[in-house]
C-alpha cells in the first residue's frame, strides 16, 4: 500500500488552481502524486497546470465537462488503480495550510475507525479566522443539512474533532480501502449534494466521518450575486432526489410537504424579487426530479438571471437613524444585515430592539431597547432626541414567508436573510397572500406529486 495523494478537480479557474497546486507544493508533507483533472477547461486551465506537471503531478484531461462528481472520479480512480493508501479531494480554489496533510495523516493512523476527515474550512481572504464550516448533519425533519460552525470565528471553544454526516469535498481525506467498499461519487448528481450522498453510503455502513479542526484549509466563498441559474437547479434537483430516496417510508409523507413548502416558498419570493428565471429553475429542478432526470443538465435547463434592483440597498439609502427588531432571530443573520446595513450606509446610526432581553445582542457594541414601536425608541444619546419621522424601523427575520401574518404598519421595512423585503402596501398585500397560494397550491398539486414520488421510490 503506497502513501497518498490528492486529487484536485478543475473547470474554468487556471489562477485559483495555480494557487491551489502551489499550496500542496509546499506542505510539510509532500503527496507521493498529485492528479489535476480538467474538466474541459476553455479559459487557458490545461497550459498552467502543465508547468506542474512531473513525477510528482500528473494532469488527467476530461473531454467534456463531467462536473464536481466526474471529475472527482477519474482522479479517485486513478489513484486507486495505483494503489495509494490516502486520497485527498481538494477544490481548485482551496488552499491547504502547510500542516494539513500532516496533520491528517496522523489522525487517520491513530484512529482506525474514522474512514474519512474534513479540514476545518476557512472563508478565505478574511482578516480574522473566520470558519465557513466543519462537515455538517443530515436534518431529516426540514429536508436540507446543518453546517457546523459557519460564519463562527475560529478559537479554543471549537471542539478538535467534530463528528458528521458528510464533511464537503473541498478538502476531505478518504481512506482507499472504503472507496473500494462503497464505490465512487454518483456521478448522475454532476454537482451538488454528490458529497452528501456518498458520505451518506459510508454512514449507513457504520463509518465514523470527522471534522478535524487541525487541519485547516482557506476557501472562496461563492457570492450570493450569480449570474445564472445553475446552482439553483442543481441544488434543488439533487436534494430533492436524495430525500425521496434516502427517507424512511413512516417520514415520506412528511418529507413530501416539508420539501413542497421550501420549493414553493423559493418559487414565490423569486418571483416576487422579479428573477423570474430562478422561479423557471426551481420549477425545472422539481418537474427533472419526479422524472428521475439526472446527471447533466438539458438544453434550456440553465438561464441567465435577471438583473433585478436591490430594493433594501434602496430603502437604506440616506437613512440616518434605524432600529432594527430582532427578536427570535438568529446571531448569524443579525450580524450579516448589521454588517450590510454599515456597508451601504457607513454613518447610519444603529439602535437594536428586543423584547426578550437578549444578553447575546452586546457583542454588537449598539444601543439595545426593550422596544419595538417608534413611539418607543429613545433613552440613548443620539437617537433618544429624534422624533418618529427620523428614526426607521427594520424588522429582521429569517424568512419573509414566517411573518406573512404579522405585518405591522407600524413597521417601516422588513428584511430576511435572503434580502427579501416588505416595504410598500403592495409588498404587504402580496405577502399577505402567501399562506392562502400555498394551501391552494397544495390542494393542486401534492396528490400527483406524491403518486410520483411512490412511482420513483418503487425504481430503487
Amino acid at each position: 500500500m503506497r502513501g497518498f495523494a490528492v486529487v484536485i478537480c478543475n473547470w474554468n479557474k487556471k489562477d485559483d488552481v495555480e494557487a491551489c497546486i502551489n499550496a500542496v507544493m509546499a506542505s510539510t508533507v509532500i503527496p507521493d502524486m498529485v492528479y489535476v483533472v480538467d474538466n474541459a477547461s476553455t479559459d487557458g486551465s490545461q497550459d498552467v497546470i502543465r508547468k506542474y506537471v512531473g513525477s510528482k503531478l500528473s494532469l488527467i484531461e476530461n473531454c467534456q465537462n463531467l462536473g464536481g462528481s466526474g471529475g472527482f472520479n477519474t482522479g479517485i480512480s486513478a489513484a486507486l488503480e495505483e494503489g495509494y493508501q490516502y486520497i485527498h479531494l481538494l477544490d481548485n480554489d482551496a488552499t491547504v495550510e502547510a500542516d494539513c496533510f500532516e496533520k491528517t495523516i496522523e489522525l487517520l493512523d491513530k484512529e482506525p475507525s474514522i474512514v474519512a476527515v474534513g479540514s476545518k474550512v476557512l472563508v478565505a481572504h478574511e482578516s480574522e479566522p473566520i470558519i465557513q464550516e466543519m462537515g455538517a448533519l443530515i436534518d431529516w425533519d426540514r429536508c436540507d443539512f446543518n453546517r457546523n460552525f459557519p460564519f463562527h470565528k475560529d478559537g479554543d471553544d471549537i471542539p478538535e474533532i467534530v463528528e458528521c454526516d458528510y464533511v464537503p469535498a473541498c478538502s476531505v481525506v478518504i481512506r482507499a480501502d472504503v472507496i473500494r467498499e462503497v464505490g465512487l461519487m454518483d456521478t448522475d448528481n454532476f454537482i451538488y449534494w454528490d458529497d452528501i450522498e456518498w458520505f451518506y453510503r459510508m454512514k449507513k455502513l457504520g463509518k465514523r466521518v470527522v471534522s478535524y479542526k487541525n487541519a485547516t484549509v482557506r476557501h472562496k466563498l461563492g457570492g450570493r450575486s450569480r449570474s445564472n441559474t445553475f446552482g439553483t437547479y442543481y441544488f434543488a434537483r439533487n436534494r430533492i432526489n436524495f430525500f425521496i430516496k434516502n427517507v424512511g417510508e413512516s417520514s415520506l409523507n412528511k418529507c413530501v410537504d416539508t420539501l413542497f413548502d421550501e420549493l414553493f416558498k423559493g418559487i414565490f419570493f423569486s418571483k416576487y424579487k422579479g428573477q423570474f428565471n430562478t422561479a423557471k429553475a426551481l420549477e425545472f429542478a422539481v418537474r427533472d426530479a419526479l422524472e428521475n432526470v439526472r446527471g447533466l443538465a438539458g438544453k434550456g435547463r440553465i438561464l441567465e438571471r435577471e438583473i433585478t434592483v436591490g430594493r433594501f440597498n434602496e430603502w437604506l439609502s440616506n437613512k440616518k437613524y434605524i432600529c432594527l427588531i430582532v427578536d427570535n432571530v438568529d446571531l448569524n443573520i443579525i450580524s450579516e444585515i448589521v454588517a450590510f446595513i454599515k456597508s451601504i450606509e457607513s454613518n447610519v446610526v444603529l439602535a437594536l430592539a428586543t423584547e426578550t432581553g437578549r444578553a447575546d445582542l452586546k457583542q454588537f457594541n449598539i444601543p439595545i431597547f426593550m422596544a419595538a414601536p417608534k413611539s418607543e425608541v429613545g433613552g440613548e444619546d443620539e437617537l433618544e432626541a429624534k422624533g418618529d419621522d427620523e428614526v426607521f424601523i427594520c424588522k429582521v427575520c429569517t424568512h419573509i414567508s414566517e411573518i406573512c401574518n404579522e405585518i405591522d404598519d407600524s413597521v417601516d421595512c422588513y428584511v430576511d436573510t435572503f434580502r427579501n423585503v416588505v416595504i410598500t402596501a403592495n409588498d404587504r398585500v402580496q405577502v399577505s397572500n402567501y399562506s392562502t397560494q400555498l394551501v391552494n397550491a397544495k390542494e393542486m398539486y401534492l396528490p400527483r406529486i406524491m403518486d410520483k414520488v411512490k412511482h420513483l421510490r418503487s425504481l430503487l
